[in-house]
């Protein structure tokens, strides 16, 4: 025999309300098996259980009543599974629309963690540094020297950065900087050079001596071989006398006769052979080249 249900319990087991069935019975889609003539009560049937839950099926893929009614009412199956593959190509477009907006979503709420945001820092600090650096007019090798200016200018350019990441820089402190090899050695270079800058020649001649050494590591080649042939020695011995020279150049002086150079404390000219040291013959005063009188006694000689 066969059970009917009546519009409370159909809705119950069709997980849908009673008014969506009376609505389904207005529309004629799903209507009722039967219907008391006396009180106009609903019943309905596990046949239309199970239309109702095709509809539902059919709903969640998009399709408007009207639509789902003309696909209930093929007695053609090919137009049932034509009609079902459109719902189909439907609900997979609506999968990637939501697919799309919850990436979305995940993009706006991702969420940084400590290491991203002291990344983030040590991009905007280096970037505050060398505008800092480049705006402060303290020379590479004084920087070491200066490293309290530095960083009141750091801090100053940094404030606004920080500010505009809702965050207050309180202070700023370098404790030191490193420069990159090359450039040490530039600095020392130039250093070297601000020392012999009053003394080209000797500066010429210890390039030529360091020029000699690199030759003299390459016995091989045709400078390598000059050095060991004695070439460099005369060179070297050049140099040293020059150097001589400049370090003794404070305490040397001159002949009164032929002008040659000479140390202030020679007696005769290492030139000419004159005397160059004398003395009064009234006190015995010691007396300058070329005097003409005893700067002690005033006698003439």
């Amino acid at each position: 025999m066969e059970k009917f249900f009546s519009i409370s319990q159909t809705a119950k087991i069709a997980e849908v309300t009673a008014e969506t069935l009376r609505h389904y019975d207005r529309i004629n889609l799903v209507k009722p098996c039967k219907v008391d003539e006396w009180t106009g009560y609903r019943y309905y049937s596990m046949q239309e259980i199970v239309i109702l839950n095709t509809i539902k099926s059919l709903r969640c893929m998009d399709l408007f009543l009207s639509e789902i009614k003309e696909i209930l009412s093929y007695n053609d199956f090919d137009k049932i599974v034509a009609a079902l593959k459109k719902a189909e190509a439907n609900a997979d477009k609506k999968i990637a629309e939501l697919n799309s907006a919850k990436a979305k979503i995940t993009r706006a709420r991702r969420t940084f963690t400590t290491a991203d945001v002291e990344e983030y820092l040590r991009s905007v600090i280096v970037m505050g540094m060398s505008d800092a650096l480049a705006s402060s007019g303290i020379g590479v090798a004084d920087m070491s020297s200066n490293l309290i200016e530095l960083s009141a200018t750091v801090q100053k350019l940094l404030l606004s950065r920080f500010k505009a990441l809702g965050m207050e820089l309180t202070a700023f402190n370098l404790e030191s900087l490193s420069l990159p090899p090359e450039v040490e050695r530039a600095i020392d270079e130039n250093a070297r050079l601000g020392v012999l800058k009053n003394n080209v020649d000797v500066y010429t001649r210890i390039a030529q001596a360091d020029a000699l050494m690199e030759a003299a590591k390459n016995p091989g080649g045709g400078a390598g071989g000059l050095v060991g042939a004695g070439v460099g020695l005369g060179i070297g011995a050049d140099l040293a006398r020059s150097m001589g020279e400049t370090v003794n150049g404070a305490t040397q002086s001159k002949c009164p006769v032929c002008g040659a150079a000479m140390p202030s404390s020679a007696r005769f000219c290492p030139e000419c052979g004159t005397s160059v040291k004398r003395a009064c013959p009234k006190c015995g005063a010691p007396i300058s080249p070329g005097a003409k009188f005893c700067p002690e006694c005033g006698a003439k000689v």
